[in-house]
Parts: C-alpha cells; sequence; structure tokens
C-alpha cells in the first residue's frame, strides 16, 4: 500500500509539472539562416566567393579590382625583387587589372592589396609582388587618375602579382586580402579554384608547361622532379633559359690542345644561354658551381661536365669569358666538354642551372 500510494503521487506529480511547463514553453528555435556571401567553413574572417572576371570595387571605395587569370610558371617573375623558381619551387602568377573608380587622384599601394595562396594541405603562402610588363624590374607604386586604369588590356601591357609556392604544392584557393565596398564589415574575397573542393569552374589556374608538369598528376599544378627538353628547345631554370642545339662524340677533337685520355671520347655539348630575366647577370648565374650540366647513361652513371676548363667558344679551342656579362634577351652559344669511355653511349644531357629546374635531354636518337 505505501508502495502504491507513494507511485500515485509521483504519477500526478509528474503530470502536473508537464502541465504548467506545457503553459510556459517558448516557441521552438528557427534555424538560423546564414547572410548571403559569407565565409566557408569556421574561425574564419568574413569574406565572400571572388570569380575570375568580375571587377570588384575594393573597402577604399576607389579602388576598382580584378583577377582576369592565373597561371604557374617557372620562369622569373620580372618585378623589382625579382622572384625565381629555385628546384623545390614555382610561381603562380595572378594576371590582374586596377582602376580608379573615385573622383580624386589614387595612390595604389600593392602593400595594401596582398594575396595569400592555399594549398591542399592547408599551407599558406603570402604574396605582393606586383609587375607591369612595360616597366619591368621597376617598382610598382602608381598614382591614378580619376577613370584611370592598369592591366585591362594583358596583350598590350600585362599587370601581374606573384606568389612563390612550393613545387609539389596544389593551389585550392587565392585569397584577396582586402573586403569588398558591396559586403559590410568583409575582410577578404575567397576565389576557390577550378578542378579543387568546391572550385568555381571560371577560376582555372593554367597548367605548367608541359616540359616541367609531373605527366602523373592530373591538376596541372606539381613540377616533375626532372623537366623534358627537345634539342632546339629553350628551357627555363632561374635567371636564364637553355637550349641544346647539338650533341655530338669525337675521339679526335681537342681541349685545350689535348685529345681525349687513352680509351676515351668526348662528349661536345652546344649550348646555347639566355638571359630572360630584366637584370642584367653573367656565367655564374648560368652554372652556379658547376654541378649542371652532365650526362646520364641507360645504367645511371653520371658524368660531369670537365669544369670551367670544359667550356668553350662554339667554334674553336678557345675559353670563354668567364667575366662576361649578359643583358636582358641576350644569347650566347659554348660548347660543353665530357669525357666518357669509348664504349658509354650516354642516354640524356642534364641541362639547367645547379639548384634551379633541371631537365633532360634525350640522347636515345643521336649517334654517339
Amino acid at each position: 500500500m505505501i508502495l502504491r500510494k507513494h507511485f500515485g503521487l509521483s504519477v500526478l506529480t509528474l503530470a502536473m509539472t508537464l502541465a504548467v511547463s506545457g503553459a510556459h514553453a517558448a516557441p521552438p528555435v528557427k534555424k538560423a539562416v546564414p547572410p548571403a556571401n559569407t565565409s566557408r567553413g569556421t574561425q574564419q574572417m568574413k569574406g565572400g566567393d571572388g570569380v575570375f572576371g568580375t571587377v570588384y570595387t575594393l573597402d577604399d571605395n576607389s579602388t576598382n579590382f580584378e583577377i582576369l587569370s592565373a597561371r604557374y610558371s617557372i620562369e622569373p617573375f620580372n618585378s623589382y625583387s625579382m622572384p625565381i623558381a629555385t628546384n623545390d619551387q614555382k610561381l603562380l602568377i595572378l594576371t590582374v587589372a586596377i582602376k580608379n573608380s573615385g573622383t580624386s587622384d589614387l595612390g595604389f599601394n600593392p602593400e595594401q592589396t596582398t594575396f595569400t595562396a592555399v594549398d591542399d594541405a592547408n599551407q599558406n603562402y603570402q604574396g605582393w609582388d606586383y609587375r607591369q610588363a612595360s616597366k619591368a624590374g621597376d617598382s610598382f607604386y602608381p598614382t591614378l587618375k580619376p577613370g584611370q586604369g592598369l592591366g585591362q588590356n594583358p596583350a598590350a601591357d600585362e599587370l601581374s602579382v606573384c606568389i612563390t609556392v612550393p613545387a609539389k604544392a596544389k593551389i585550392m584557393k587565392i585569397i584577396l586580402n582586402r573586403g569588398r565596398k558591396a559586403v559590410a564589415g568583409e575582410k577578404i574575397v575567397r576565389y576557390f579554384v577550378a578542378g579543387m573542393d568546391n572550385g568555381n569552374p571560371k577560376n582555372v589556374i593554367k597548367p605548367l608547361p608541359a616540359y616541367i608538369h609531373d605527366p602523373k598528376d592530373a591538376t596541372g599544378a606539381v613540377c616533375a622532379d626532372l623537366g623534358t627538353a627537345a634539342i632546339g628547345a629553350f628551357v627555363p631554370s632561374e635567371y636564364y633559359a637553355y637550349r641544346a642545339d647539338a650533341v655530338t662524340a669525337s675521339s679526335d677533337a681537342v681541349l685545350n690542345g689535348n685529345k681525349p685520355e687513352d680509351g676515351k671520347k668526348f662528349i661536345i655539348a652546344t649550348v646555347t644561354l639566355k638571359n630572360i630575366s630584366a637584370k642584367e647577370y653573367g656565367f655564374w648565374e648560368a652554372y652556379n658551381g658547376g654541378g649542371v650540366p652532365y650526362l646520364l647513361d641507360s645504367d645511371g652513371e653520371k658524368y660531369p661536365w670537365m669544369g670551367d676548363a670544359g667550356m668553350r667558344k662554339p667554334t674553336r679551342d678557345e675559353a670563354v669569358n668567364g667575366d662576361r656579362k649578359f643583358k636582358p634577351g641576350e644569347e650566347y652559344a659554348v660548347r660543353y666538354f665530357f669525357q666518357v669511355p669509348k664504349d658509354v653511349k650516354p642516354k640524356s644531357l642534364i641541362l639547367g642551372v645547379e639548384g634551379g629546374h633541371n631537365f633532360a635531354v634525350d640522347l636515345s636518337s643521336v649517334a654517339l
């Protein structure tokens, strides 16, 4: 009886409690709807999605800004500071346009309009290195009159920005570190790259050139450990481009008046060097320590060139002037000498600069 009494009271108490609670229950909470143009993910700055080819007025109410296109490159970026791609790097180049949409002069400061590239490992890479093609090698701090713009016609005078990124990185998004006038409180604009997670199909990064792209990579973003080059074609490595013009073998040629040692032959590679930077450089930047060029045989055996004494003029047994400087765009041909056993047939000639990207010239069809 005592147990029933307590049980009955408990049920009654519970019923009364539920009735009271129901009388004062709060209305159901509506699910919050995020405002338009919010950022993806959590713990991020307020920002929206950007699209290549779209003009945005930035948060100063005067600067119109547009990313027209993007590409990967390993050629030197001929700005004032001139970033180069070492063997573990590549360059992300953004072609952009700016315009003064205000009513007074606009001093454009590139240090205040910067970018962050984010890769598939969520690593960030900063960049604000601007270059105007017609003023290659100059600093970029222009003053624009009302209505004046730069970069709208890249074929005539490209305006671009460089971000140095790892050679193997796949860039997932590009962040403009400025907000847009039309979005109150916005701090950044995120451009999600086509082909990547949440990518916009208009935000295409043009892939690396075939001579350095890793064929196993479907995105076009990953550099090969060793590029490829054809005889007669230039390939870039840091400040210079290199072109193998001819590769021959001889047991009778002379180097500094001497024929090859007994049982050996010379392999002679005629190579044209071209300064592809916007500044003057010398031979040191062209071979930087002398580890390249070299030959490889089918067994993977390496045969280095014969040092400074093994670099001769194209048509005579005469040393080149190692102190010579090369102006932007200037070309110069040299002969590199290698000494190998007579029974060795090199498989490839490796060109480039030590520390830069290197390239294999296939010699399988060359009579050596």
